[in-house]
């Protein structure tokens, strides 16, 4: 009578034959609290024992059916009599977040059940402050598996879980990184309510992490070092305002890395108003290395035109690097390689050592002349000169 958390408990019976339990789990289906009580009474077993197989079929537990049925008294009993909720496959705190039951919740907690056990994504999805702090002060760790970075990556709607991030995220660098790794994802999906309120919070455009989409797979996190910014992001899928609202700055991102994954002339636009490359021949190369991509949203001439209009040019490179953009020229389509060759060839867009070094191969004066830039006629050891590659054009 009168059952209180801190008073002993008699050990609840286990077994190993799921069979002995069948009757007491029609029992609690009905609700037949007295029926429980006599079974209790009766020394049977209450549970499976902890390792114990369900065979075939996963069977509810009797703490399960009770939490289902929402059933106060019957979880009680329970309880009291020795059912150890630690041995159940998933914590029966999880079932009464996702109830909504405060009172089951404060039951179980009372009774034994270990708060570090619940799982984050569960209770993120209960959208409340208050117990975000609970579990946080019972010392569950809401950042095992990326759980924050999840919960503000995938959806914006959970506004407590942002104000509850904004507060802690200076304590607990972990909660810092996952609210960077969701900025970087909302920035790459162009969603910007998703910007706007992870910067809000507190995150951090320049720093690099791993990418939201791939935590679960592989050791991505192995070095610190690897990974992506939201601004790396939003350049790479051409979010232009999305990348003026971050605020790309050359003291502290890596401006040549942006050019070189910069899809459309708005974000190169954007780049060139804070610096230019240090390495223009690298840029050019690596844009010229996308130029095959089947994207649709990649237009590699409008990309080139755009760099070329901030005032880029190819004064040198070395031999290699040329080699790579003469061989990722090749594997482009005709139109497309007509199309960069002109640009290349172009005013001033290319030294004349770029171009003969360029077109140096049997193979790249062969396309050259069967997209109809340069004559059938031309020699195949003549200099390539812009000029006449602009006549024949």
């Amino acid at each position: 009578m009168d059952p209180k958390p801190q008073s002993d408990r008699p050990s609840g019976r286990r077994t190993d034959d799921l069979g002995e339990l069948e009757e007491l789990h029609g029992l609690c289906r009905l609700g037949r609290l007295y029926d429980v009580e006599r079974w209790i009474r009766q020394g049977k077993p209450l549970q499976l024992a902890a390792g114990a197989t369900h065979g075939r079929r996963r069977t509810r537990s009797a703490l399960e059916i009770a939490l289902d049925r929402q059933d106060h008294a019957l979880i009680l009993l329970l309880l009291v009599n020795g059912y150890d909720a630690e041995i159940e496959s998933e914590s029966p705190l999880n079932a009464a977040l996702r109830l909504r039951r405060m009172d089951l919740l404060d039951l179980l907690l009372d009774w034994g059940a270990d708060p570090k056990r619940v799982s984050p994504d569960t209770l993120f999805e209960t959208y409340t402050t208050s117990l975000f702090e609970r579990f946080r002060a019972l010392g569950l760790d809401l950042t095992a598996g990326h759980s924050v970075a999840y919960a503000l990556g995938e959806h914006t709607s959970n506004k407590p879980l942002f104000g509850f991030v904004k507060r802690h995220r200076t304590e607990d660098p972990r909660i810092q990184s996952d609210l960077n790794i969701a900025l970087a994802h909302h920035a790459g999906e162009g969603n910007e309510k998703g910007v706007m309120l992870c910067l809000w919070a507190g995150g951090d455009p320049h720093a690099l992490v791993p990418s939201l989409r791939y935590l679960g797979y592989g050791d991505v996190e192995s070095d610190e070092d690897e990974g992506s910014s939201a601004i790396h992001m939003a350049c790479i899928h051409g979010h232009a305002g999305i990348l003026e609202r971050l605020g790309p700055d050359p003291m502290r991102d890596d401006y040549d890395s942006l050019y070189c994954w910069a899809t459309n002339e708005k974000t190169i636009a954007l780049l060139a108003r804070s610096a230019l490359p240090r390495d223009p021949g690298k840029v050019i190369s690596l844009q010229l290395a996308r130029a095959g991509w089947p994207f649709h949203d990649f237009r590699p001439s409008e990309t080139l035109r755009a760099l070329f209009e901030v005032g880029i040019r190819w004064r040198t490179s070395p031999v290699q690097e040329i080699a790579n953009a003469r061989r990722d020229l090749l594997r482009c389509s005709d139109y497309v390689f007509s199309e960069l060759m002109r640009l290349l060839t172009a005013e001033d867009h290319c030294s004349s050592e770029v171009l003969a070094e360029l077109a140096r191969t049997p193979s790249i004066r062969q396309r050259l002349k069967k997209v109809g830039l340069i004559p059938e006629t031309w020699p195949s050891r003549s200099v390539f000169n812009r000029s006449r590659t602009s006549k024949t054009a």
